[in-house]
C-alpha cells in the first residue's frame, strides 16, 4: 500500500483512494473500491503518468473461490 494515498470512504461502501496530494509532472493512481454484494469485491484503478494522461485501467472483481 502507498503511505501516501488517502481513503475517502462514501455512502453504500465505496472507498475512493487517491494521493494526498497531486504534484505536477508526478505520475499517480487513483482506485475506487467497492462491494458488489457479500461476497463480491470490485475494484477500478486508473494510472495517470507525469504527462498527466491517462495510461492504464484495470477493473478487478474479488470473490472468495468456493
Amino acid at each position: 500500500m502507498d503511505t501516501l494515498q488517502s481513503n475517502h470512504f462514501f455512502p453504500d461502501h465505496i472507498i475512493l483512494r487517491c494521493p494526498q496530494r497531486i504534484i505536477p509532472g508526478q505520475a499517480f493512481s487513483l482506485q475506487v473500491i467497492w462491494m458488489l454484494n457479500h461476497n463480491e469485491l470490485q475494484t477500478i484503478t486508473a494510472k495517470i503518468d507525469n504527462n498527466a494522461h491517462l495510461v492504464a485501467i484495470t477493473h478487478q472483481a474479488l470473490a472468495p473461490e468456493g
